[in-house]
């Protein structure tokens, strides 16, 4: 596949060339490396990733929800940034604990068992 312009390279990829049409650069990749693999996913596994910071990303990735998944955690913070203006501190921080673990996981879950329901219809 052409592409047209510059290409943000995450991973090391097997075939380059360059070739200069007009001030523009073409680079081939191979697009699969970007692409999610379309096979059920441990609910379990998932919960654990949505705990730990910034593996959450990679749980949401998983299941192609990661753009709500980013959404949800921007969401999840302003909430607990208010939270904390409104309550006090000893008390309000058990409330900030609930609030931003429990939300992500729902939806983590929730969506976690979409997909395995989606994987194994489409097989």
């Amino acid at each position: 596949m052409l592409v047209k312009g510059f290409v943000y390279q995450m991973i090391p990829l097997k075939v380059f060339h360059y070739q200069k049409l007009s001030k523009t650069v073409i680079l081939e990749f191979h697009i699969s490396l970007l692409l999610v693999e379309h096979k059920p996913v441990n609910v379990n596994w998932q919960t654990l990733f949505c705990i730990l910071p910034y593996i959450w990303i990679y749980a949401f990735y998983r299941i192609e929800k990661l753009r709500i998944g980013i959404v949800i955690a921007f969401g999840v913070g302003f909430v607990s940034v208010l939270w904390s203006i409104l309550v006090p501190f000893p008390y309000g921080l058990l409330g900030n604990l609930v609030i931003s673990i429990a939300v992500p996981i729902y939806f983590i879950r929730k969506w976690s068992r979409e997909w395995n329901e989606r994987i194994s219809q489409a097989t």
